[in-house]
C-alpha cells in the first residue's frame, strides 16, 4: 500500500493539476479494488481447498453419454476443483451434473445445463467416507442413496455446527433443495425427517445459483 501511495504525485497548484491528481487517485483506487477482489477470490479458493483436504469427495457417478463409446466418471464433493488446465476433477454437489448422484435409480437420466437437456445412462453410483488421505469406506448404491453409514459418521462429528448432509441427501430432499420454479415452498414432514437440513442445504444451493447469475 505504501508503494502505491508513493506512485501518486499530489499537485493542487491549479485546476488542471487538481484534475490530474484526482484522476490518478481514482485510478489507484480502482487498482486497489481489483487487488482486494483478487485477494478475496484467493481466500475463498483456499477455504474450499482446505475443506476438500478434510474430505475431497463423497461420491462418484459413471455416465454413458449418447454417441459416446466410453463411460465417464464424475466425482462429487462439497466443493468443486479443477486442475491447471481447467479440467473438472471434483464437481460441486450443487452443480447440474451432481444432481444425478441423488437420482433414485440407475439407467436413463438427464440433467439441465444452460437450458439444454443432457441425456445419458447412469451406469454406476458409489459412495465414499474419506477422512484426510484415508478411505474409510466405499459402497455401491443402485437404487437409492444409503445413508445409515454416512449418518453414523456425521453424528460422530462433535462440531457445534449443523451436520453436513451433502453426502446423504435423499431424493425427496434433493427435489426441495433444487426447486427454482417456486419462490416459496411449504415443507411438511414429521419430526426428525430432515426438514431443517433440507432447508439449510436449499439456502446454500440457491445462494450459489443466484451469485453465479
Amino acid at each position: 500500500m505504501q508503494s502505491i501511495g508513493e506512485e501518486i504525485r499530489l499537485n493542487f497548484d491549479n485546476f488542471a493539476d487538481r484534475l490530474d491528481t484526482f484522476a490518478a487517485i481514482e485510478s489507484k483506487n480502482r487498482e486497489i479494488d481489483q487487488m482486494n477482489a483478487a485477494l478475496q477470490s484467493a481466500e475463498r479458493e483456499l477455504a474450499a481447498i482446505d475443506r476438500l483436504l478434510d474430505s475431497p469427495y463423497f461420491g462418484k457417478i459413471s455416465l454413458q453419454f449418447e454417441d459416446e463409446e466410453t463411460i465417464e466418471d464424475f466425482y462429487i464433493g462439497i466443493n468443486g476443483f479443477v486442475n491447471e488446465n481447467k479440467e473438472g476433477l471434483i464437481y460441486d454437489w450443487r452443480s447440474p451434473i451432481a444432481e444425478l448422484f441423488y437420482a433414485k435409480r440407475l439407467g436413463p437420466v438427464s440433467y439441465q445445463v444452460n437450458n439444454q437437456k443432457i441425456s445419458a445412462a447412469l451406469e454406476h453410483r458409489r459412495q465414499f467416507i474419506i477422512e484426510k488421505d484415508h478411505l474409510k469406506q466405499a459402497f455401491d448404491t443402485s437404487v437409492a442413496i444409503q445413508d445409515e453409514v454416512l449418518l453414523a459418521a456425521l453424528e460422530a462429528n462433535n462440531s457445534p455446527k449443523m451436520q453436513d448432509i451433502t453426502a446423504s441427501i435423499q431424493h425427496e430432499q434433493n427435489v426441495i433443495i433444487r426447486d427454482l420454479a417456486h419462490k416459496n415452498l411449504l415443507v411438511n414432514g414429521v419430526a426428525g425427517s430432515g426438514k431443517t437440513s433440507a432447508v439449510m442445504q436449499r439456502i446454500a444451493f440457491c445462494c450459489t445459483i443466484f451469485v453465479k447469475r
